[in-house]
């Protein structure tokens, strides 16, 4: 099952560093088709020092398998097109 983190920094930072294994997507507060990043939950871009505001401008939505992914993006965004981060390259929803 997908979480979703809409500001709520603290409880995203925890989800993130208790499930290092897991994949996030980075979207519009209001998921729609286009701008969505896939990423691995240990991404550098989700990592960076000092960072802060990461559920205020976007959304992370959180799933410990692809499958959990895979069943928000069709339930929520209505496509499995996904962007892939550069720097963590996680494989294809």
């Amino acid at each position: 099952m997908a979480t979703t983190f809409t500001d709520r920094d603290p409880d995203f930072e925890r989800w993130r560093d208790d499930h290092p294994d897991a994949y996030i997507v980075n979207h519009d507060r209001v998921p729609a088709a286009g701008y969505d990043v896939l990423h691995r939950a240990n991404c550098v871009r989700l990592r960076i020092t000092g960072g802060s505001n990461w559920t205020t401008a976007y959304s992370k939505t959180c799933g410990r398998t692809l499958d959990d992914i895979r069943s928000w993006a069709t339930q929520t965004v209505g496509t499995l097109d996904l962007h892939r981060c550069h720097f963590c390259q996680p494989p294809a929803p």
